[in-house]
């Protein structure tokens, strides 16, 4: 599928792990179709070793109607959920959410490390080499925050 970085609103962004400007539809202003009431944001994840690798995702969650994020491939179609697969979250189900920061983190890879902190949610990303990472926040007050990505190490979460 080509991609037109010119032609792709803004917080579509084409650069691998690194996420798009949060930003609500009726704000981008590009004559594509879309939901005036919502905010996007989306990145390409990219692995080198997905055995080895992961995508941190960081943030803070909006006060919103609802929000969630979804792995895609790179038809921009949803990855398999059919047996119970964890490729998507949404806000309710995320379990990292601070209560009073609103912070969360969601670890995006192959495997669920046997260590990984109660802080953090876990998605599966089928073992992929890449795909895309894509946020919605339903009804959101105030400016939203763009969500962090950093590819991580598995095994101890050492930065690479």
């Amino acid at each position: 599928m080509p991609q037109d970085p010119s032609k792709a609103p803004k917080w579509f962004s084409f650069t691998p792990n690194v996420f798009g400007p949060a930003t609500v539809f009726r704000e981008e202003n590009t004559g594509e179709v879309g939901a005036v009431d919502i905010a996007y944001s989306a990145a390409p994840f990219k692995f080198t070793d997905p055995d080895k690798e992961g995508l941190l995702v960081t943030g803070t969650m909006p006060t919103c109607a609802f929000a969630n994020v979804v792995l895609w491939n790179v038809f921009l179609q949803t990855l398999s959920y059919e047996r119970g697969h964890v490729v998507s979250l949404n806000r309710a189900q995320m379990k990292s959410i601070h209560p009073e920061t609103r912070a969360y983190a969601a670890l995006i890879s192959k495997t669920r490390p046997p260590k990984l902190p109660a802080g953090v949610d876990w998605i599966f990303s089928e073992g992929r080499t890449e795909g895309t990472v894509f946020w919605r926040f339903l009804l959101p007050e105030g400016r939203v925050e763009t969500p962090r990505g950093e590819v991580v190490r598995l095994s101890v979460y050492e930065r690479l």
